[in-house]
């Protein structure tokens, strides 16, 4: 049944001259900041959207063997201004929702803090600092939270 009105929609569609319209246009390609926006507004705290071009080159999660403590980073490669500009964007950005800033590592870094929220660092380098892995690349944007603790879940 379902194969007969698929037919019938296509043939009607022929009849009414669309038949080549239809099959000859394809959905436009989103490129890969598109993605990088959508899949960051979705990990990052509610109302963080940065004003400026990036690329998501990976994401992970990972324990930090000294405390144990596991975290998750994003690392993101920024396609305009330079380490200075965006390390005052993200400040803004993240203020924005609420987070307090300061900075660290001569200007390249911040520690964020929001009431009943983890800690985030954030650390950016320029492209001579980390080899950039997207075309344009002005540098790098490290950003990372705690989520937990291996020995907060082994006493469990």
């Amino acid at each position: 049944m379902k194969k007969f009105i698929v037919g019938a929609v296509f043939l009607g569609l022929v009849a009414c001259g669309q038949g080549q319209q239809a099959s000859v246009q394809a959905p436009a390609a989103s490129g890969a900041s598109d993605f990088s926006r959508e899949y960051t507004s979705v990990v990052l705290p509610a109302n963080v959207d940065f004003d400026f071009g990036y690329t998501l080159v990976s994401e992970r999660t990972f324990v930090k063997p000294e405390n144990l403590e596991v975290r998750r980073g994003l690392m993101l490669e920024f396609l305009d201004g330079d380490v200075s500009s965006t390390v005052k964007s993200l400040a803004d950005s993240f203020k924005k929702s609420g987070f307090s800033s300061r900075v660290v590592k001569s200007g390249t870094a911040l520690i964020l803090t929001r009431k009943n929220s983890p800690e985030i660092y954030v650390e950016v380098k320029d492209v001579a600092e980390r080899k950039p892995q997207s075309d344009g690349a002005k540098g790098s944007v490290w950003i990372s939270w705690g989520v937990g603790s291996l020995q907060q879940t082994a006493a469990e």
